[in-house]
């Protein structure tokens, strides 16, 4: 009997404590996916005057040539000179990319949703994480 009081007891508890968890998490992304002004200006000035277009599952190599990071979210890959410049929402972020190296093999030349970009310190030459790249959405200057 004794067995099956903990045991009812423990439910609402945790069911509680994974709705707590839940409600958390889901703030945190809502934050950590949210721009600061000067980000966005940055992101602004990139894309003024630019119009997106359908989304690319690839790039290739010299459209990877310039690498600008907005936040840990958003990477924008093309020179601001370049017709077209892309934007890509790594899948759950790539943190602290900004601040060290982003380093990335393919097998060819395209770079693709999927591949897998890893973190590094080339100071010391360790790898601090990874992230996955999500499709590109190609914005091309109207005027």
């Amino acid at each position: 009997m004794k067995k099956l009081f903990i045991t009812a007891l423990m439910v609402p508890i945790s069911v509680a404590s994974i709705a707590f968890y839940s409600a958390n998490a889901q703030n945190t992304i809502a934050e950590n996916s949210a721009l600061s002004e000067k980000e966005q200006k940055i992101l602004d000035k990139a894309l003024a005057g630019r119009a997106a277009g359908p989304a690319k599952n690839c790039i290739n190599r010299a459209q990877q040539r310039n690498l600008t990071y907005i936040n840990d979210n958003i990477l924008i890959f093309g020179s601001r000179n370049a017709k077209t410049i892309y934007v890509n929402k790594p899948a759950g972020g790539c943190p602290n990319a900004q601040r060290y190296a982003l380093s990335y093999s393919r097998p060819g030349t395209a770079l693709c949703k999927g591949d897998i970009a890893q973190i590094v310190d080339v100071t010391v030459g360790s790898t601090l994480g990874s992230c996955s790249f999500s499709k590109f959405v190609p914005y091309t200057k109207t005027e």
